[in-house]
């Protein structure tokens, strides 16, 4: 093979890396919310937005699990020790309240169980954008020895 042949394969296999890169750029951008309706945002801005709302989506997953451990709690100690409004009121007031703090927790137990799909969904991502990655640079590595 000569030099020539060996160069234009290179390039090609850059150009492919750089092109699926861009690619992963353009569909974290899409994912990010307020993206700037003109197109024209930098890589280097999409990807420390997406850094940013990564960051925002687990403090808000971490946020929510602390709530459920709270409201988890509260309703064990609903259910354990009766409290004073719950001896005042008449049994059915006692039970709808109840009924409203279930459905209450199974709305958030929803909600954070939504926040942690959508970061998951993140995560496997960008693990697959570094997969493709580091295929690429075995296969730029590998062509540059061969």
């Amino acid at each position: 093979m000569c030099l020539h042949q060996q160069a234009n394969r290179q390039k090609e296999v850059e150009r492919r890396r750089r092109e699926n890169i861009n690619v992963g750029i353009d569909e974290l951008a899409l994912l990010l919310p307020d993206t700037n309706s003109s197109g024209k945002e930098g890589k280097s801005v999409i990807l420390k937005r997406a850094a940013t709302h990564m960051g925002e989506l687990t403090r808000t997953v971490n946020h929510l699990r602390a709530e459920q451990a709270q409201s988890d709690q509260a309703r064990m100690d609903f259910q354990v020790r009766p409290t004073l409004s719950m001896s005042i009121c008449s049994c059915a007031d006692a039970q709808s309240q109840l009924d409203n703090l279930q459905n209450e927790l199974n709305e958030e137990r929803s909600r954070s169980m939504r926040f942690e799909r959508s970061w998951q969904q993140a995560e496997d991502r960008a693990a697959a954008s570094q997969f493709e990655l580091a295929r690429a640079n075995a296969e730029l590595d590998k062509l540059r020895q061969g």
